[in-house]
């Protein structure tokens, strides 16, 4: 139940700021694009799947590459929430670096794991981004 109640809190947290780039991207949707579909006889679903998604791609890309680097150094709500427990239930790799650092003063050690975790974090975002950003559509 634990991890849950982390899981809620942050996606309670994010969800404004996500919603905000979503209206953004509906926004910049043009007109005329849409309009030349309805011309060209396309339905209004057809119109959502066939123009206003695919031109949301930049939109979808930047809330999938926040969420997922937030995702991995998610510390704050963790150490606020639950410290890690109840045993093991929400522990995360960058409170095990802040463990390792501040609370036991291993601070070669913590530093040498956050160069890692950084190298980790580094190489999925790159990937995400690579993978996510030749899907997405130009006008």
């Amino acid at each position: 139940m634990a991890f849950y109640s982390v899981v809620f809190v942050g996606i309670w947290q994010a969800l404004g700021f996500y919603i905000v780039l979503y209206i953004a991207g509906l926004q910049a949707v043009p007109a005329d694009v849409l309009e030349a579909a309805t011309v060209d006889g396309a339905t209004k679903l057809q119109r959502f799947f066939k123009v206003t998604l695919p031109l949301l791609g930049p939109s979808f890309t930047t809330c999938v590459f926040m969420s997922l680097t937030n995702s991995l150094k998610v510390f704050d709500i963790i150490l606020a929430l639950t410290k890690g427990g109840p045993g093991t239930a929400t522990y995360s790799a960058t409170l095990l670096i802040y463990r390792d650092a501040f609370t036991n003063n291993k601070y070669g050690m913590g530093s040498a794991e956050s160069i890692i975790y950084f190298v980790f974090v580094l190489v999925v975002t790159q990937l995400v981004l690579k993978i996510f950003s030749s899907r997405e559509v130009d006008l």
